[in-house]
């Protein structure tokens, strides 16, 4: 079952018993409530993962039973409902309910580090790789200077990213750009610039990283199809690239070859690009979205595009995003994935192929700690 949802059933024997698995990602309190037909004594339990029972209902005949249990443990947690001597029912059904409400919070807006962990990302046909000691490899197609080596030449194993060290953030753009983050919270970029997506004043496709101007205290990028990204650790995000469809988030839908503070948003603690969309999360687990809206994958109900950011609608809790092409991901903090957007491929995950406007929640899935985003798939 997932935080929210609703199961009506019967116990038609004695022997009769109901049993329900749920997963929780993070600590919280695990709400079950359960109505039962008029004269029949139905009893609630809750077991942990080893099937040890942690707390039970048993209010007796005809009454409702309910259980709040404070979670500090992760993981699976097991319901069961069942009659009590020779009560159930054959034609009256119980409904149970179960929500949980988390009580830890998205991380605060987070600071500079000079920590090294390693990462791994993906542009457009390329790969890239960030090791501990700060050093980027990269490998794949080359056509723009992508991979960083000085070269326009592919390559199908790694080659090292030339004057570039203490590097803490990575990624790569939809199309073919890269940018990194030095420990100094200075941001550089290489490949692709046709619309001035690497941030350096200029036009100039480059083959070797070049620092982006005027942009320090940065500690996340994210590459668009021909627009970047930077998170400042004071929860700020700017923006530069092309604007065609409202992108940087500044209001206008003018390109910029070097970066704009986003216009209205402030307390973020993670980004995300997707082909011409923008995604932010704020450190109190709202998701918020600018850029083009085709499909409806910024969230907010509409398929209008957006030069500031708009509220994702009917969503809270949130922990971590993703955004692929034409769609937007979510994670919750109780595990579960939401997602909108665009849908003719099933990257939804939600049993169809309509596109959806708003978030809708992704089937079968529970007790995810990361997701990812492709053009047209989703990982969790």
């Amino acid at each position: 079952m997932s935080s929210g949802s609703s199961y009506s059933g019967k116990i038609c024997s004695s022997s009769d018993i109901d049993w329900f698995k749920i997963n929780i990602a993070n600590g919280g309190t695990i709400s079950l409530s359960l109505t039962v037909p008029s004269s029949n004594d139905y009893d609630l339990a809750l077991y942990d993962s080893s099937y040890t029972q942690i707390s039970s209902s048993e209010n007796g005949s005809g009454a409702s039973e309910s259980i709040s249990y404070s979670a500090t443990t992760t993981g699976n947690y097991y319901i069961k409902i069942y009659g009590f001597g020779e009560h159930y029912n054959t034609s009256s059904s119980y409904t149970l309910t179960y929500t949980y409400t988390a009580t830890s919070t998205p991380t605060p807006t987070p600071t500079p580090t000079t920590s090294i962990t390693p990462k791994i990302a993906a542009g457009d046909y390329y790969s890239l790789a960030l090791k501990s000691d700060g050093n980027i490899w990269t490998w794949g197609y080359n056509g723009d200077g992508q991979l960083g080596d000085g070269s326009t030449t592919n390559s199908n194993t790694p080659v090292q990213v030339s004057g570039l060290s203490n590097v803490t953030a990575i990624d790569g753009g939809h199309y073919r750009h890269s940018l990194a983050v030095k420990s100094d919270g200075t941001v550089w970029a290489w490949g692709n610039n046709d619309n001035g997506h690497l941030g350096d004043g200029t036009y100039t496709n480059r083959s070797s990283p070049v620092q982006v101007t005027g942009l320090s205290n940065a500690i996340a990028v994210a590459g668009g199809d021909s627009h970047s990204l930077a998170l400042k650790s004071d929860g700020t995000v700017w923006a530069w690239g092309g604007n065609g469809y409202g992108e940087l988030g500044n209001g206008t839908y003018d390109e910029s070859t070097s970066p704009i503070q986003v216009s209205d948003l402030s307390d973020v603690i993670a980004t995300a690009a997707g082909d011409h969309h923008s995604l932010a999360l704020k450190s109190d687990g709202t998701v918020w979205g600018w850029g083009e809206n085709a499909y409806g994958k910024l969230g907010d109900g509409t398929t209008t595009n957006r030069s500031t950011p708009v509220r994702v609608s009917s969503l809270s809790g949130v922990t971590a995003i993703a955004a692929g092409d034409q769609h937007s991901l979510a994670l919750k903090s109780d595990g579960t994935v939401w997602a909108w957007g665009y849908n003719w491929d099933g990257q939804l995950g939600d049993g169809g192929t309509t596109d959806s406007y708003s978030p809708v929640q992704v089937n079968n899935l529970d007790g995810v700690t990361a997701i990812a985003a492709g053009d047209f798939h989703s990982l969790a």
